[in-house]
């Protein structure tokens, strides 16, 4: 049997959007792990692309000095910053691998699988995340299967990086309750944080499992004085459906609004979940 574990913490921070000035489109696409089938996954792709690709080798090597540890499983401030060095309007990770499965009436196949994040530069915000898959018998079988999909991906990747600009240039911001306070700075001096009545944990999703995911999402929450959640912003994203996840857990609660001298007030608090999965001893 499997299981996993996720720890929850509170802090508060506030982000900030860049403006956008047009809607033309440039991809970074990028293989941090630089693992060979990851980086000719990516080349493909950029061949895919064309013209709207920049360099893979001047991008990767762009994005190494900024020394982020956890390169899929960034920070929105991480991604932004990377977005400014690269000089790209959307960064593509791509982390594929080959992995050897088993299961009911077939003795062992191999599946290799890639994990494609589309991000906005500018915001940060992962546009979208999806995974590529093809099983065949044999190790190089399923890598070459995977490979033959490098068109197909780069369509997806490139009709969401557009939607993710067109995105960017109609929010040009926020939509900050009147009256927010942020929880942990100044001004929250003397307001008691906004709680759930009952904590309800995130499902470890089954693409999560599947890949054995250890990460950290962050959830930027604002909560109105009725107690209602008024806004959601992932400022530290991971994939695999899990700020999915974390949204339907957040919004399934009932909260306990912000509180100043006994009057409720809106406020703003980071959520953070620690997703890792534990293998349970069998007895």
């Amino acid at each position: 049997m499997n299981a996993f574990r996720i720890s929850l913490t509170t802090a508060a921070f506030v982000i900030f959007f860049a403006v956008v000035p047009g809607l033309a489109a440039s991809f970074a696409v990028i293989a941090p792990d630089k693992s060979d089938l990851s980086a000719r996954l990516a080349d493909g792709i950029i061949s895919s692309l064309g013209s709207a690709a920049v360099d893979r080798l001047a991008a990767e090597t762009a994005f190494g000095t900024l020394g982020i540890e956890t390169p899929f499983n960034q920070t929105a401030e991480d991604a932004r910053r990377a977005g400014r060095v690269i000089g790209a309007d959307v960064i593509v990770l791509i982390r594929a691998e080959v992995i050897r499965r088993s299961a009911f009436g077939r003795d062992k196949y191999f599946e290799a699988a890639a994990a494609v994040y589309v991000v906005s530069a500018r915001t940060g915000r992962l546009a979208e995340w999806f995974l590529v898959a093809a099983e065949e018998d044999t190790e190089k079988e399923a890598a070459e299967a995977l490979f033959e999909r490098r068109r197909v991906i780069a369509d997806r990747i490139r009709e969401s990086g557009i939607a993710a600009i067109r995105e960017d240039v109609s929010i040009s911001g926020p939509d900050e309750l009147p009256g927010l306070v942020i929880i942990d700075t100044p001004s929250a001096a003397g307001v008691r944080s906004p709680m759930p009545y009952r904590r309800i944990r995130p499902e470890y999703t089954i693409e999560a499992s599947r890949f054995r995911l250890q990460a950290t999402v962050d959830a930027e929450v604002d909560i109105d004085a009725e107690g209602r959640v008024a806004r959601i912003e992932f400022t530290r994203w991971a994939g695999y459906g899990l700020e999915g996840s974390v949204e339907k857990a957040i919004r399934s609660m009932n909260w306990r609004p912000g509180e100043r001298n006994g009057k409720p007030l809106p406020a703003r608090v980071l959520l953070r979940y620690n997703f890792t999965k534990v293998e349970r001893e069998e007895p």
